[in-house]
């Protein structure tokens, strides 16, 4: 599972196992919705707590399909992590759909 491999635990980029086993009410309230416009995915930001500087990034691929099975999987969280709220605002990376970073 992409938000909590070894490599982001080690490098404190994981999202905190509290906020992976209750992501589905994180979901249903992010400070904001973002559009990568270089992936075409969905980012939904979350406040961390006890961070103020620092956001949870979920990614979620839209309408993807399998590789494999070729058959269309739809939409699906593909990466999470701990990011600085000044990475989410870089100028031409996203768009903001709803909220504020």
């Amino acid at each position: 599972l992409h938000l909590r491999e070894t490599r982001k635990v080690k490098n404190l980029t994981a999202l905190p196992l509290e906020m992976v086993k209750k992501l589905p009410a994180f979901l249903n309230a992010p400070k904001a919705v973002l559009w990568d416009t270089h992936r075409q995915n969905l980012v939904y930001v979350l406040d961390v707590p006890g961070y103020p500087d620092m956001r949870a990034k979920i990614v979620v691929r839209l309408g993807d399909v399998e590789k494999r099975s070729k058959r269309q999987i739809h939409n699906w969280v593909v990466n999470g992590g701990i990011v600085s709220a000044t990475d989410l605002s870089k100028p031409g990376t996203w768009e903001v759909v709803t909220g504020a970073v």
